[in-house]
């Protein structure tokens, strides 16, 4: 069975949403690339937990209301993690190319 080019996704979506897998259950090594004051640490825009949002939404289980949409441009605090993490992922960068390709 060949499969449909309409729901194949690109081989830069396939990278991203495996980097996005990794990333939604790993402990979060990069917290601490952020800072102590607490002001970047909400839970909600943790690398791992926008991740899992970001997965939510492609597989499905997540509705891409425009709330949850402006939740996924957040990535300051990724941003801020990512240069601690350890296995060299840019989760920011694929994040926006997840939802680049979601529908709008």
């Amino acid at each position: 069975m060949t499969p449909d080019p309409a729901t194949t996704p690109s081989p830069e979506m396939s990278e991203a949403l495996r980097q996005l897998r990794f990333c939604a259950f790993c402990p979060n090594p990069c917290r601490s690339g952020l800072p102590l004051d607490g002001t970047a640490r909400a839970e909600s825009t943790m690398p791992s937990a926008m991740a899992f949002l970001c997965l939510a939404v492609t597989d499905g289980r997540v509705v891409l209301s425009e709330e949850v949409r402006d939740q996924l441009a957040r990535t300051d605090t990724i941003e801020l993690a990512q240069r601690e993490c350890p296995y060299g992922f840019d989760i920011a960068a694929a994040l926006r190319a997840a939802v680049a390709e979601l529908p709008q």
